[in-house]
């Protein structure tokens, strides 16, 4: 049988408890209360600003470019001819005699579309060693028609002369060219060029004349003169040019750039030697029957010459240019040289280029 406590005992046992110190009580039920869980503060994530992935730059030796382009050629002596020998000439007829009129005109060019090929050497990031070829090929055609009218005592003299004209210049220059690379950055580079090159030049000229000529013979005979004169000059040289410019590079891909650049030129080509070819033909019609018929034909073999040669018409010195088997003299003609195709001018290109090691 358990044995109860007695009144007294529990009496004293709770007058002791009561007379601990509060700092054991605290401690006591300090040591009794579960631990409270830890509260972390938590920190605000740090946010970073977007970042363009840039273009990883591969090193190169060799890299391969093509390029489209439109390009001015002064042109020289033959814009000249086309300008006093032909415009001007037919013109000054019309001022001076009133019996010739031209409607349209010779046309001249001076651009030309073309494109280039090359391949470049970088022994070092900031210089390029550039081997290329380039075609250019400018044309121009007009159909200007000359019209002649003259009245006799007899009767009027009529004629319409319809003109097909074209004429053009192609240069094919094998080049050499060294390259100064500038970084703006790591994509984009500002590139300087300039080098030398041989230009292999052609000049074609074509002049087809059709007329229709109506007239009366002193004794009123109704005549008609129906015919055409072919005019065909090909000529060709060579020589030495300067280029020179600058660009813009912007890297698109590990291997591809994309390119912009302008280039100027110099170049005079000289010694222009080819064949001039002539053909002619004719029908004659009598109150309109056919009476008779002429045609001849003539190729020279020559070299092209620059004068000035004097109208008797007009009393007046125009330029042209012909081709000659031997230098033309001096008669009705003055300032003799040989001819001069201009190449100078310069180029805008736009193209691409890659990366090949």
């Amino acid at each position: 049988m358990e044995e109860v406590p007695k009144i007294p005992e529990v009496k004293e046992e709770i007058e002791e408890k009561l007379e601990e110190p509060e700092e054991e009580v605290e401690k006591k039920e300090s040591q009794e209360k579960p631990p409270e869980p830890e509260i972390r503060e938590e920190k605000p994530k740090e946010s970073f600003p977007m970042i363009r992935p840039r273009v990883k730059k591969k090193s190169e030796l060799i890299s391969f470019k093509l390029s489209g382009e439109l390009a001015y050629m002064m042109v020289g002596d033959f814009n000249k001819k086309i300008e006093e020998s032909r415009n001007n000439y037919y013109n000054d007829l019309d001022l001076y005699y009133d019996y010739s009129s031209l409607d349209g005109e010779y046309k001249k060019f001076n651009f030309g579309p073309g494109f280039e090929v090359e391949v470049r050497v970088n022994p070092i990031p900031q210089l390029g060693i550039g081997i290329g070829i380039e075609y250019i090929h400018g044309w121009k055609k007009s159909n200007p028609t000359l019209y002649y009218s003259q009245t006799y005592s007899w009767g009027t003299y009529d004629s319409t002369n319809e003109i097909d004209f074209s004429y053009s210049v192609t240069v094919i220059p094998v080049k050499l060219g060294l390259y100064f690379n500038l970084p703006l950055s790591p994509e984009l580079n500002v590139v300087l060029n300039g080098g030398l090159g041989y230009y292999f030049a052609k000049l074609s000229w074509e002049e087809n004349w059709e007329w229709d000529d109506d007239g009366l013979d002193w004794w009123g005979n109704e005549y008609n003169w129906i015919g055409e004169d072919r005019y065909s000059t090909k000529a060709s040289s060579k020589g030495i040019g300067f280029h020179g410019g600058f660009g813009f590079e912007l890297g698109i891909s590990e291997n591809f750039a994309f390119v912009v650049e302008g280039q100027s030129r110099y170049a005079k080509i000289k010694n222009l030697e080819g064949d001039d070819e002539w053909s002619y033909s004719e029908e004659e019609y009598m109150n309109g029957t056919l009476y008779d018929t002429w045609s001849d034909s003539e190729k020279t073999h020559g070299s092209l010459y620059s004068y000035e040669w004097k109208s008797s018409l007009t009393g007046k010195y125009y330029f042209t240019t012909a081709l000659w088997e031997e230098e033309p003299t001096n008669h009705n003609r003055r300032n003799i040289r040989e001819a001069t195709l201009d190449l100078t001018g310069f180029s805008i290109k736009v193209g691409i280029r890659i990366k090949l090691f």
